[in-house]
């Protein structure tokens, strides 16, 4: 991703730009403040000092650091704006969009959210609260999936000894967020080979009603194991026996 087009936080001298509002952090009342466009700035105040017993700090538009992601599937990188943050003695190393978010929501830094703020343009670089949106995990796998960003399955050995009993099989089905089915396995031993996951990521899956590797999980009627048989035949299972 080039950086070097024109974003707001690169604009460390102008008080105010055009659109932007500012507004009080959230814990951090009365030092720093976050604008809709992804800038942070800090505010004149008074601090205790060491010797002089207390000193006046003129605020500023804060210069952001870049931290930079590797991602090894695309071989590429992706960067993303940092603030760090003083306040009573303590650093805080805050990402910005995630600052923005919670800001103009009312929310706390420490705040606990199911999900991740992600930029709607896929642009790390863009931290405007308009490009902004907080995604469940779910859908933010469906989104490095898309865009060909991730090899969603995990490397695993393939389980080979998987129970040959079709009376025993509880067929699964692999869904979109929405519900529609995509494919159906026997069992939670197959479609965790078929798909190069983890049987228990399934069964937690399909038991809590959630989201795993991007898809849900559902228990499909034993009916369609007839039509399954042909594609998942009856091996013999070889015991291994102590010599």
């Amino acid at each position: 991703m080039e950086t070097s087009q024109t974003y707001p936080y690169q604009d460390v001298v102008t008080p105010l730009l055009q659109g932007e509002v500012w507004k009080d952090i959230v814990g951090f009342e009365g030092s720093y403040q976050v604008s809709n466009l992804g800038r942070v700035r800090s505010l004149d105040r008074t601090v205790s000092h060491s010797r002089c017993g207390t000193q006046f700090v003129k605020g500023r538009i804060l210069k952001q650091n870049l931290k930079k992601h590797y991602n090894h599937f695309k071989r590429d990188y992706i960067y993303i704006p940092q603030i760090v943050l003083m306040h009573e003695n303590k650093t805080y190393y805050l990402i910005v969009r995630r600052l923005v978010f919670f800001t103009f929501n009312g929310w706390k830094i420490s705040q606990k959210v199911h999900g991740i703020i992600a930029s709607i343009d896929n642009n790390g670089l863009n931290c405007r609260l308009e490009n902004l949106k907080l995604q469940t995990r779910g859908e933010q796998m469906q989104r490095l999936i898309k865009e060909d960003r991730t090899d969603f399955a995990k490397r695993k050995p393939p389980n080979k000894d998987i129970k040959p009993t079709f009376n025993l099989y509880k067929p699964v089905s692999r869904c979109s967020i929405e519900g529609a089915v995509i494919q159906t396995y026997p069992c939670i031993a197959h479609a965790a080979v078929q798909f190069s996951c983890y049987e228990k990521g399934i069964s937690q899956a399909v038991k809590n009603d959630s989201l795993y590797r991007g898809f849900k999980w559902k228990l499909a009627s034993r009916e369609v194991l007839d039509n399954l048989i042909s594609q998942y035949p009856k091996t013999k299972r070889i015991r291994k026996r102590r010599p």
